[in-house]
């Protein structure tokens, strides 16, 4: 299963009156994150190169795909169809309310906190080439994919971490084209799959960290004669101050 990690320090500038005071930071939501390990996972499973697309016009597309060099097979587009917040994963009240921690400042006082949501992405994956072979191999190649649960991939979101589910449908079809004899023939192999994954507020918020918790044993009485009180300091940040314990009295 591949694994992507996520600068914390990138995204767009944040101008607002809580950033200037340092309050939060502005990060790329983690829904891009995962569209782009999606790629790459494609990547790596059927070596073919693959762009989003917006509009029934893939030219402008495919102009993007290519602009480094001239245009070569196989490639394949893909086209989010669908949001649709997930209830079967997770408690969504409790992440997009609290959030999770995501990231520590160097003095290890101050964390940030994302909120997100479970959300299934449904996605059309077209797969093009000119050569009729590639097309039959790389439908053996999903299928045995789908199985073995390759599509499968990680997302290290800062001190958080996501385990993305794909789950590719178990057919693919091969729509035919018109003939034309001045162009290269194209086969192409369309099928859909759900990329389980999860969405987030680009502004990941400030929260104070409490460096140490102190619990005192109080009695009702008067301790008698021979009773030990202890204090327990305990924190979750610095492990040489994960647990004191002192004795306010002893007596044998």
């Amino acid at each position: 299963m591949a694994s992507q990690n996520v600068p914390l320090s990138s995204g767009r500038t944040n101008t607002s009156k809580a950033a200037i005071s340092g309050l939060n930071l502005n990060l790329k939501p983690i829904d891009e994150y995962i569209f782009e390990g999606f790629q790459k996972q494609f990547l790596r499973i059927f070596e073919a190169r693959s762009v989003w697309v917006s509009s029934t016009d893939k030219l402008p597309a495919l102009k993007r795909l290519f602009e480094d060099g001239a245009k070569s097979y196989p490639y394949a587009f893909f086209t989010l169809n669908s949001w649709t917040e997930s209830t079967e994963r997770g408690n969504n009240t409790e992440s997009a309310r609290r959030g999770r921690l995501v990231a520590l400042s160097d003095d290890q006082i101050r964390g940030f906190r994302m909120h997100s949501l479970a959300v299934d992405f449904a996605v059309t994956v077209e797969f093009v080439t000119n050569d009729y072979r590639e097309i039959l191999r790389y439908a053996r190649r999903w299928l045995m994919a789908r199985r073995r649960g390759h599509f499968n991939f990680d997302v290290a979101y800062g001190l958080s971490h996501f385990g993305i589910s794909v789950v590719p449908s178990e057919s693919i079809t091969f729509p035919q084209k018109e003939g034309d004899a001045e162009n290269i023939p194209e086969y192409v192999a369309t099928a859909d799959l759900i990329i389980r994954g999860h969405i987030s507020d680009e502004t990941v918020v400030e929260q104070q960290i409490k460096d140490t918790v102190q619990i005192t044993g109080l009695l009702k009485e008067e301790p008698k004669p021979g009773t030990e009180v202890w204090r327990f300091r305990r924190s979750a940040v610095r492990p040489e101050m994960n647990e004191n314990v002192e004795s306010e009295s002893n007596e044998s």
